[in-house]
């Protein structure tokens, strides 16, 4: 059983790329196409680890932006596994962020998710969200994508982390992640990927929990426990 909003140590992405070199080997029952080794990031202290692990999956055997790092439920890397088996049946707990852009007014930017989406398809939800790739650190994974679905270009720390289990009824398949939250400073110009993203608004947070409650069908069901994180960290998180 996953619990929803579990509470994490605070990511420590320095500690992470020193942990880099100090990563052993271990053979692992990972995604068939991944026969590579998981070069897995041990822990000797209570300081957060993240999937910041090194996963070596040649492009010739598998697209390494199909597959999941898979963790235990401290977000320790366990695996790889194929994007769509991780969302099925009764899902697979992987490893994932969401990323909240603030303007100096206060507005988070939301975006509506595209229509062609695998799950949770038009629902409004944060800046963008999506998954670490294998050997890519979380702050590295924001940034790509928020180039890739709202073509902007910034950076986002992350703040903290939460669990839970979503089934999408709608496309049958369900998010099962260990989700870290990031937030960071934007202003300029949006350009969403019509692919990735059907609209985007710009939001004032403080009344953001009232929009929600007003429906909250219209919205991924991650938001919330995400914007609980932020709000432990500060009322006004920028």
């Amino acid at each position: 059983m996953i619990p929803s909003n579990s509470k994490h140590i605070p990511y420590d992405e320095e500690a992470d790329r020193d942990n880099h070199g100090q990563q052993q080997s271990t053979r692992l029952p990972v995604d068939p196409c991944a026969k590579d080794e998981l070069q897995g990031q041990g822990s000797q202290n209570a300081e957060p680890h993240q999937n910041e692990v090194l996963v070596p999956v040649h492009a010739s055997i598998v697209d390494a932006t199909q597959v999941v790092v898979l963790v235990d439920d401290q977000g320790i890397p366990t695996g790889t596994m194929d994007k769509l088996a991780a969302h099925s049946g009764a899902g697979a707990l992987h490893s994932a962020f969401s990323v909240f852009l603030y303007d100096t007014a206060g507005r988070v930017l939301l975006q509506r998710r595209a229509a062609q989406k695998h799950h949770f398809r038009n629902k409004w939800s944060n800046t963008c969200c999506s998954h670490p790739l294998p050997g890519e650190t979380v702050t590295a994974a924001a940034s790509r994508r928020l180039l890739q679905e709202v073509g902007i270009t910034a950076s986002a720390e992350v703040v903290g982390s939460f669990t839970y289990r979503a089934p999408d009824l709608d496309s049958g398949l369900i998010e099962v992640e260990f989700d870290y939250v990031l937030i960071g400073e934007y202003e300029g110009d949006v350009s969403p990927n019509p692919d990735e993203v059907s609209e985007v608004q710009w939001v004032n947070f403080q009344g953001l929990r009232e929009q929600i409650a007003l429906d909250p069908e219209a919205y991924t069901p991650w938001l919330t426990l995400a914007l609980d994180v932020i709000e432990q960290q500060s009322p006004t998180p920028i």
